[in-house]
């Protein structure tokens, strides 16, 4: 599913964004209590093509890609798998300015 996540600034190295889900998050919705929200790159018309989307906005950027809820000890294997899908494809992220 796509998601979003809004940060101060963009690491272009970066290939996934990630954060464990907080008490307050929970309190706005109960059912996100201990999860990780997780976002990778989408894919592009080729396994080679990967990518991000950015938006400009006030004090700071919208990021747009994958988004996974999940729990955070399996965070790390979809990273492990990530890297791996990446290597094996020779994909390229790519972060992509959109008005």
């Amino acid at each position: 599913m796509k998601g979003t996540a809004v940060l101060k600034k963009i690491d272009k190295r970066k290939l996934y964004y990630k954060k464990n889900l907080t008490e307050e998050d929970a309190e706005y919705a109960p059912s996100l209590k201990g999860l990780c929200f997780y976002l990778e790159p989408f894919f592009g018309w080729s396994r080679q093509e990967r990518f991000f989307i950015i938006r400009k906005i006030e004090g700071g950027y919208e990021l747009e890609g994958e988004l996974y809820l999940c729990d955070p000890s399996s965070v790390n294997e979809r990273v492990k798998e990530l890297k791996e899908e990446l290597k094996k494809d020779k994909a390229i992220v790519e972060y992509r300015m959109v008005e």
